[in-house]
């Protein structure tokens, strides 16, 4: 425990101003060296049960049109991994209250439906919202009646509001580092690129000429020896033309940012694949009515849809036979869209999954692997987020989150 209150037990009488104050510093110390939002949450959860001395809490994510909850401890430990449905009507009012709520185990369901299997009480939630936005949901619980206090109120609420600007301000400066990283291989390739480019031309030239002059000398036999040196060449020559690709993916001209209405990019892209991809596989498609506008670059984010619907038909075409289905859908989430395509293919090994992203890296020759490099550097442009996640019997699903172009820039904190 982080703090000295028993889950359960008698209500402390008091919380001093240094027991949010060490909340505070702890929140922070949590976040500040966040890399996963999966990474601090049993941490978050432990600390607020310790302070608010309950025997039960979670710590719950919107992502992808639900609410994940992430880590679940105590009464409510068996809520980990289930998905809330955030598009309910009572979760909506709720997400959107800005406020937190002290409720009887009855109560609960009136504004979400979370109590299943767990024996408490009393409750107490409260949204964690970002610039008005639901960003997700803290839920503490206690076998005792009447349990939480209304001064319990605005502390949750307020930590809660902390944990969330700290969250979101951390993820914009993991997202600025992918940036920065990226801007920097673009500009040392394309520093070493056309040094290599003319090396490269000149070695062919070379040898090529000595290849000619054997040849007209009747030694066939070292011409052959040069010839296979210049099939080499030429190889490095086209890994030297990947180079400059890979310089066009990280270091592009300016994005021509405006407003883009989801609906026609995605039917743009879909069409533009549509007898490649049902050649192999069924296409299924789920576009919401009511996607928001974003502020993109339409060639961007043409171009991520692409390349992750090219990633599908490769997956299939190299997975085992059958009744195989890519799937498109967009919804609408609270401050964003998200476009998921997942496919039925041969899927991803495990210990390949964090590698995806990286420059030339794939499993499928004569791929180039820098189709998924594209995607992330073009999402990261568009200052959204693109992850992925196996299917859930077999293949991949990823999922590009895109803020909708209503959503205000994050408070710096850190």
């Amino acid at each position: 425990m982080y703090f000295d209150n028993v889950p359960g037990g008698e209500h402390p009488p008091f919380r001093s101003e240094a027991h949010i104050h060490a909340l505070y510093r702890k929140l922070f110390e949590f976040v500040k060296v966040m890399q996963r939002l999966e990474d601090i949450a049993k941490p978050v959860i432990y600390t607020l049960q310790g302070l608010f001395g309950s025997d039960g809490a979670v710590l719950c994510h919107i992502h992808d049109g639900g609410a994940n909850f992430i880590s679940a401890i105590g009464t409510l430990s068996h809520m980990q991994g289930t998905v809330l449905n955030v598009n309910e009507e009572r979760t909506k009012r709720f997400l959107y209250s800005q406020s937190a709520r002290i409720c009887t185990r009855e109560e609960l369901s009136t504004y979400l439906q979370m109590s299943q299997n767990a024996q408490f009480e009393s409750a107490l939630i409260t949204p964690l919202t970002v610039n008005g936005h639901p960003f997700g949901l803290i839920a503490l619980t206690s076998n005792r009646g009447g349990y939480f206090e209304p001064g319990d109120i605005e502390t949750i609420y307020n930590s809660a509001l902390f944990f969330a600007l700290l969250l979101q301000n951390r993820e914009e400066q993991l997202a600025v580092n992918d940036r920065n990283n990226i801007e920097k291989i673009g500009s040392i390739c394309g520093k070493i690129s056309p040094e290599l480019q003319a090396a490269t031309r000149d070695l062919i030239g070379i040898f090529g000429q000595m290849r000619k002059q054997l040849i007209d000398q009747g030694s066939s036999l070292f011409a052959e020896y040069i010839n296979d040196a210049m099939g080499n060449i030429e190889k490095m020559a086209r890994r030297v033309q990947d180079l400059s690709t890979l310089v066009e993916i990280c270091d592009p001209p300016a994005p021509q940012m405006e407003t883009l209405e989801l609906a026609p990019v995605l039917e743009n892209v879909i069409e533009y694949n549509r007898a490649k991809i049902e050649s192999c596989a069924a296409l299924k498609m789920h576009i919401a009515p009511d996607l928001p506008n974003i502020c993109g670059d339409f060639t961007l984010l043409w171009q991520a849809i692409h390349e992750l619907i090219q990633n599908g038909i490769h997956a299939i075409e190299n997975g085992p036979h059958g009744d195989n289905v890519i799937e498109i859908s967009a919804c609408t989430v609270p401050g964003a869209a998200i476009i998921e395509i997942s496919d039925t293919g041969c899927g991803i090994e495990t210990a390949d999954q964090k590698h995806i992203f990286d420059a030339f890296f794939t499993r499928w020759a004569p791929a180039k692997g820098l189709g998924l490099t594209r995607v992330k550097a073009n999402v990261l442009m568009l200052r959204g987020a693109v992850l992925y996640k196996p299917g859930s019997q077999c293949g991949s699903v990823f999922s590009i989150i895109l803020p909708d172009e209503q959503h205000a820039p994050q408070i710096e904190v850190f």
